[in-house]
């Protein structure tokens, strides 16, 4: 199992704040499990800080703690306990001054659970923040937290008590397919998108495989048995984020199992109109639970419906194959019971991928492309999405979009999960979907046409993909990982 994958871009934030000449109160948030603590402990390798987890325990208890991390990180000389968090926020002050030639970072992970044991903290950290931040240009706090809708609200916004205070934010984003398939090199590249659709890229998660294992037999181990974290990783989930209200676990569920449109979630969970569930559909889209995403268009005018899906694919998995069997789940009581569970989901779970993961992976491999320059020169990239519409009266679909910085259509894309390889019927669906999209996304003259398969291409498509003037590219497994 690695370790520690691809944080290059935030080591980098945190080093940045670490060397800026100002104090720094930085919040760095995202989802439980994927990997904030880890990141932020192994930026404090070679520096003299403090770093604290907090509990929910009440304030003295903590105030115990925060001194006692203190004098094992052996900081400076400490005198006896804190009687309160002002005692505490002036001894880093303190200690910040002891080595005014070098940053003194401080972490407090897990910021809610301090912030919520006092009341009045936010703004006695505020006050004594305004107090000493020019006078401590080496003091760099960070503030991390796993409850991002609490992190939003009290760190992030405007109204917060800590407005204008913080000098940066960092979202610790989950791992891309391709960096989550280094927890799983062992399976073949067909099972390493299934396994990315059970799991996902939360580190946290992906810790539990067995690398000896296959994926089914994984499956079985880390989400269906009773006993394992991941069988009821969601309700912790509910109780940390959603705060146990069963209206949106309702909504998660309905969006899991295919309810995409407002009204048809509202049906799903016994509401009678769309604009009831909105202001809940909100929440769980600040609060990073489900994404709302909406046809890309480049006219101004142009409003289109949404559609909304869980964020993350193990969420996803989890509301769809496993908590309709929770009952089953529990009454595992042997491998091969297990095993029989993880079997019926592995027969349905190819129509599930090629919906609910392929296309998003798809996607993404547009943006990575881009990125690391693996895309024609001539193509510069300034958004991607999907588009649908209707044409005589029938629903269009185009898996993937991507228009230039000058909001043209640059580059459209079909993507197909089936064992049959594409063909020049594949390319002539496509090509009539860009017709039938050009009054939302006009094309350039020649726009390129991209085509994802998880079985490869017919000799026909090959052929005519092979000379550049077609503007034509095949993207199978092989090239997705690449």
């Amino acid at each position: 199992m690695p370790g520690f994958v691809n944080r290059e871009a935030e080591l980098a934030a945190v080093e940045r704040a670490f060397d800026s000449s100002r104090a720094e109160l930085v919040i760095v948030y995202g989802r439980r499990g994927v990997g904030k603590s880890e990141l932020l402990v192994r930026a404090l390798e070679g520096h003299n800080g403090l770093y604290y987890q907090a509990t929910t325990e009440v304030m003295p208890q903590q105030l115990a703690d925060l001194a006692a991390e203190l004098q094992r990180a052996a900081l400076g000389p400490m005198v006896g306990q804190f009687a309160s968090s002002s005692d505490f926020f002036d001894a880093l002050v303190t200690l910040a001054h002891l080595a005014p030639d070098r940053p003194f970072p401080v972490v407090i992970d897990e910021f809610p659970y301090l912030a919520e044991a006092e009341r009045g903290f936010e703004t006695i950290l505020q006050r004594w923040w305004d107090r000493n931040h020019r006078t401590t240009p080496t003091l760099k706090l960070f503030l991390a937290g796993s409850s991002v809708s609490w992190m939003q609200e009290h760190t992030l916004a405007e109204h917060g008590p800590l407005q204008n205070r913080r000098t940066g934010q960092l979202e610790v984003l989950p791992l891309d397919f391709r960096d989550a398939a280094l927890f799983y090199p062992h399976l073949d590249l067909a099972d390493r998108v299934r396994a990315y659709g059970v799991w996902g890229g939360l580190p946290g998660y992906l810790r539990e495989l067995d690398p000896t294992l296959g994926l089914w037999e994984n499956v079985a181990q880390t989400v269906l048995r009773p006993e394992a974290r991941l069988a009821v990783e969601p309700d912790w989930l509910r109780f940390t984020d959603l705060r146990a209200d069963r209206l949106y676990t309702s909504i998660v569920r309905a969006v899991a199992m295919g309810a995409q449109r407002p009204s048809d979630i509202a049906r799903a969970v016994g509401y009678s109109g769309a604009a009831e569930v909105i202001p809940p559909l909100n929440r769980l889209t600040q609060a990073g639970i489900i994404e709302r995403t909406a046809s890309l268009t480049v006219r101004e005018e142009g409003r289109t419906p949404a559609r909304y899906e869980l964020a993350d694919p193990f969420l996803a998995f989890w509301y769809r194959f496993v908590d309709p069997r929770r009952g089953a789940v529990r009454r595992v009581r042997t491998a091969t019971a297990s095993a029989g569970i993880a079997a019926e989901i592995a027969a349905e779970i190819d129509t599930y991928i090629a919906r609910n993961v392929f296309e998003n992976l798809c996607r993404a491999w547009v943006w990575s492309a881009a990125a690391r320059g693996n895309l024609p020169q001539d193509l510069r990239i300034g958004d991607v999405g999907t588009w649908w519409g209707s044409r005589n009266g029938d629903q269009d679909e185009i898996d993937v979009v991507a228009i230039s910085p000058q909001r043209k259509g640059v580059l459209y894309g079909e993507c197909t999960w089936s064992v049959a390889p594409m063909d020049l019927r594949d390319l002539a669906g496509l090509r009539a979907g860009i017709a039938a999209a050009a009054k939302d996304i006009p094309p350039i003259d020649r726009p390129w046409r991209v085509l994802f398969s998880r079985s490869g291409f017919h000799g026909d498509l090959l052929q005519e993909a092979s000379d550049p003037e077609n503007r034509i590219l095949l993207v199978d497994l092989d090239h997705l990982y690449a």
